[in-house]
């Protein structure tokens, strides 16, 4: 490389005019302290172009070409400064030779260097400064670069620590660069004082006053590439290093970028990593497509064996191919940025329902949690991003970073943007703020699987307000768009067990066998009634029983409260009875509450003897109140139970009746075979 071949010859002839100068500083007492700083401008200026050598060595792929061109420039004016400084050392021998002659043949003691030869020699000191301080500047530069490199592999690192090595290699650099800026101003202000034709005869000695000046020597207009075009137009003359450092304090930064931007191939690298990572995901993508899976090995053995055996086969056998390319080809490129679709009149009409491009259902969860609970958190995740470094949030508060730096610094950067996810905010949202955004898919990892997930990149740096305002304005449009909620169903009271009812099913349910649906009958034991139902009489059978009338006397009858409803109709006694009815109509009473029924009356009737059981009085629960009865219904209701009565009271007596008459049916039955015998026997 002409850059490294360079390097050698400069370092021997700065070690070599270095010595000299030394050696000259020593015998000269009058032009030593000139001379010792100019010997060692030179000695630091070799050190530096040798570690620029070294680093350039290790990798020549860092560095760009535009650092390699100013290297070689700077080799160049090293080289043309070294030249004159020797030219002068070179007079300043001969002249010192010149003086110890002198002295020997008893003249005057000459001078040893003029006071141009020192402002000369000065402003080459400067100028092999300023260079010196470039070479410091480039080389600051490339371990900066490394370093950003190593932070964003640090396999072992954590991004703490490598945040950390960057921001100090950084600092380096921009105290470097104030450096090297106040020495290029300060070498064009002594190169004003030390100009060949400043005095231009004006000394005594015109051989002195005239002197010729190589065109390609050394001057502050070879510096200003390195320079900044601000600090460019100061004013070197009338201003001094006070007034220069806050000019020069101003534009480190921005000089930073530019350098690292200029001098280094950090974008190329960050590219081809990016390309890589790429092919590594494409990779993954087509290991898991699924393949056309083949079983032609066995017919494949099978065609080899009988084209083997038989001679005359001397077509050749078609090869299976070593891979099956996937059935679906999938791109390279991560992440996938998805069309945005025209608003073609063709197109179907979209729905109410569906008119929203996203279903943000995070978003209105979120929300709507919020809504009843104000003390809790929305939870939004986004993502604040630059090309190098990213702050991820969960609503305000950073969660994950690969920096130290605040994120302050994504709103200075000119390519920063936000990334949203758009199950928690709309395209429709971000057209109404303005923001221009890209969608885009995003490989999410899942486990042991990867999921793609639908994100926004909003194409500027937002802040955690408006973005909050976008989720807020995506919930009002999703809840637009929904169909009305059903009213809520009231809260039951709990029930026992005692009180569930069972509810017949909705619907078929083809697993279990289908049951009847009627009602079932409720139980005897239970009434399905609050009033009180009247029990029937007791049986008494003293009044059935051959005799009953005869022998003694009837048992009184069972007294019942008067019946409140009763009606006006007499009941008709029985023909068989000669006594006159003694039943009359009963006065209808004052209306009163069923559930709670009138006490019975102090003296209960009684009834005459020939009528044991008097007709129950009616169910009151089946009467409406307030309402006398019909006189059929009641007539029918009296011969009801009066038909009860007597079937009870006469049941026994008929049961005698029939087997008595049975029995004598039997005896005759038994004489008349008796007397046909007889016939026979005598007849």
């Amino acid at each position: 490389m002409a850059v490294l071949a360079a390097i050698l010859p400069l370092v021997s002839q700065s070690s070599t005019l270095a010595l000299v100068l030394y050696r000259l500083a020593a015998t000269d007492t009058y032009a030593a302290k000139d001379l010792l700083r100019t010997a060692k401008a030179i000695s630091n200026l070799a050190l530096i172009v040798k570690e620029v050598g070294t680093i350039i060595k290790e990798d020549d792929r860092l560095p760009s070409p535009e650092a390699f061109q100013a290297i070689e420039d700077i080799l160049g004016q090293s080289a043309t400064v070294l030249n004159e400084i020797n030219s002068i050392v070179s007079l300043q021998d001969a002249e010192q030779d010149r003086r110890q002659n002198t002295q020997r043949n008893g003249g005057s003691k000459p001078t040893t260097l003029t006071p141009q030869l020192v402002a000369r020699l000065y402003y080459l000191k400067a100028h092999l400064d300023s260079l010196r301080a470039t070479l410091s500047v480039m080389l600051q530069t490339l371990y900066t670069a490394q370093s950003i490199i190593w932070a964003e592999d640090r396999p072992y690192v954590s991004p703490r620590q490598c945040a950390t090595a960057v921001a100090n290699e950084k600092q380096q650099l921009e105290t470097l660069i104030i450096d090297q800026q106040m020495s290029i101003l300060l070498a064009s202000k002594l190169y004003e004082q030390a100009r060949p034709d400043a005095r231009l005869l004006m000394e005594t000695d015109s051989a002195l006053s005239l002197s010729v000046i190589d065109e390609t020597s050394p001057n502050p207009a070879y510096l200003t590439r390195y320079q900044d075009r601000f600090i460019a137009t100061l004013d070197t003359q009338r201003s001094g290093e006070e007034h220069w450092l806050a000019s020069v304090c101003s534009i480190s930064k921005s000089q930073l970028d530019r350098l690292l931007e200029m001098w280094t191939r950090l974008r190329q690298f960050e590219q081809e990593r990016l390309e890589e990572r790429r092919k590594v995901q494409a990779q993954k993508r087509d290991s898991q497509q699924p393949f056309v899976e083949s079983d032609s090995e066995d017919n494949e053995e099978k065609l080899q064996e009988f084209a083997s055996g038989h001679a005359g086969l001397n077509s050749p056998i078609p090869r299976k191919p070593d891979m099956i390319p996937p059935l679906f080809a999938e791109s390279n490129s991560l992440p996938i940025p998805i069309p945005t679709p025209s608003h073609d009149p063709a197109s179907a009409p979209v729905s109410p329902r569906t008119s929203i491009s996203t279903l943000p259902v995070e978003a209105a969860a979120a929300v709507e949690a919020k809504d009843k609970d104000e003390e809790l958190d929305l939870g939004i995740p986004w993502t604040l991003r630059t090309r190098r470094h990213y702050w991820k949030y969960v609503d305000g508060k950073v969660q994950e970073s690969n920096t130290d730096m605040p994120t302050s610094e994504a709103f200075r950067h000119r390519h920063s943007w936000t990334e949203v996810q758009a199950s928690w905010v709309c395209k429709e949202a971000l057209k109404e703020a303005g923001h221009p955004y890209t969608q885009v898919k995003k490989d999410i990892p899942d486990g042991r699987r990867t999921k793609f997930e639908t994100w926004f990149c909003i194409d500027r740096p937002l802040t955690f307000d408006e973005v909050q305002r976008l989720v807020e304005r995506t919930v009002e449009l999703y809840r637009k768009t929904q169909p009305p909620s059903p009213p809520p169903t009231r809260e039951r009271t709990r029930q026992t067990s005692f009180e569930r009812r069972t509810l017949p099913p909705k619907g078929t349910d083809r697993d279990r066998t289908p049951l009847p649906t009627h009602n079932k009958p409720p139980p005897l034991e239970r009434s399905a009634t609050a009033y009180h139902i009247s029990q029937p009489p007791p049986l008494d059978r003293t009044m059935s029983m051959p005799g009953a009338g005869q022998g003694g006397q009837a048992p009184p009858p069972p007294t019942y409260p008067p019946n409140p409803r009763a009606s006006t109709l007499q009941i008709p006694s029985s023909p068989s009875l000669s006594q006159p009815a003694l039943y009359s109509p009963l006065p209808n009473p004052p209306y009163t509450n069923p559930s709670f029924p009138p006490p019975p009356p102090a003296q209960s009737r009684t009834f005459p003897q020939s009528m044991p059981y008097p007709p129950p009085p009616p169910a009151r629960h089946l009467q409406p109140p307030g309402y006398s009865q019909s006189p059929l219904r009641t007539s029918f209701e009296g011969a009801r139970y009066e038909h009860h009565s007597s079937a009870s009271g006469t049941s026994d007596s008929e049961e005698v009746t029939r087997s008595r008459k049975a029995r004598e049916r039997s005896r005759r039955r038994g004489s008349r075979g008796s007397d046909a015998g007889r016939k026979k026997k005598y007849g």
